[in-house]
């Protein structure tokens, strides 16, 4: 596996939506039955070996909570994502210390936080006995970050999903707290490693990683993902692509390249520094 190496406002929009991990092992993904195959449940880890935290930190400039863990499991996780629900009795003067959160928000009101809970979440592959952190904890799956401690104490762990890797294979468990019980998120066990032969995949430099993903193979456009990737990766992975033609560049940063080969092909490319994840797009480019 390879070595890991304005961004916490363009990272955190993407909690709205859960994991690409978890999600692709619940639904099975744009796979096949070729690349994945039926499996029995059983709990291949345990709680007890996910040695998880909640601190305070500093992420991009901001004040905010860090959901940090150490694997203890026999196995590689691709994803940990804990929530976190009102304990028992809280009444809406201890909600109250969710107001602050209201700032400089139009769409976050009293409603809104009735029923508030806290994602903790970690999508950096963890091998095993590592500890991955600097991943923040946000308010109902937005993008809005949890301030203080004092936000996180009036929460309990609610439920947690983890997304692990046996055999090449990948799949996803969920635990819930109060019944102490595991079952199995989806029924299919995924490949880790999936490709393309289409024409736009052609295009571009086969990634040499051990986590890839795709998202979109279709006529119009061709998406993936890698996992475990550093900014080094970023930087290595984009010059492979300009010399394999998208040298036309329409915007570059430190975790975005976007850029056009003679064909008119256009490539996206960006780098999620708490996901620690690369996605790459190729489509037709239209001015």
């Amino acid at each position: 596996m390879r070595k890991k190496g304005d961004i916490m406002k363009k990272i955190l929009c993407s909690v709205v939506a859960l994991s690409v991990l978890i999600s692709l092992t619940a639904c099975g993904g744009n796979t096949s039955e070729s690349n994945s195959t039926a499996v029995n449940f059983s709990d291949d880890i345990k709680i007890e070996d996910i040695d998880w935290s909640v601190s305070e930190g500093y992420l991009d400039g901001s004040n905010c909570l860090i959901f940090s863990y150490t694997n203890n499991s026999d196995y590689v996780i691709t994803d940990v994502e804990m929530k976190f629900e009102q304990k028992e009795g809280t009444t809406p003067d201890d909600l109250a210390v969710l107001n602050p959160l209201k700032e400089n928000t139009t769409n976050i009101d009293d409603e809104f936080l009735a029923d508030a809970y806290i994602t903790g979440y970690n999508r950096k592959v963890a091998d095993v006995g590592e500890t991955v952190s600097d991943s923040p904890c946000v308010l109902k799956n937005t993008y809005l970050a949890i301030q203080s401690m004092d936000q996180y104490n009036i929460m309990e762990p609610s439920s947690v999903d983890i997304s692990y890797i046996k055999k090449d294979k990948m799949y996803a468990e969920h635990y819930d707290f109060k019944t102490q019980q595991y079952s199995s998120i989806g029924n299919k066990a995924l490949d880790i490693y999936e490709w393309s032969d289409s024409e736009k995949a052609t295009l571009l430099p086969k990634p040499d990683f051990d986590i890839v993903l795709i998202s979109t193979d279709d006529e119009d456009k061709f998406s993936f993902t890698i996992y475990g990737a550093s900014i080094d990766d970023f930087d290595s992975y984009t010059e492979e692509c300009k010399e394999a033609g998208f040298n036309k560049s329409e915007y570059e940063s430190d975790i975005r390249y976007r850029g056009v080969n003679d064909n008119n092909m256009e490539i996206s490319i960006s780098y999620n520094v708490v996901e620690e994840s690369l996605y790459v797009s190729v489509e037709l480019f239209e001015e």
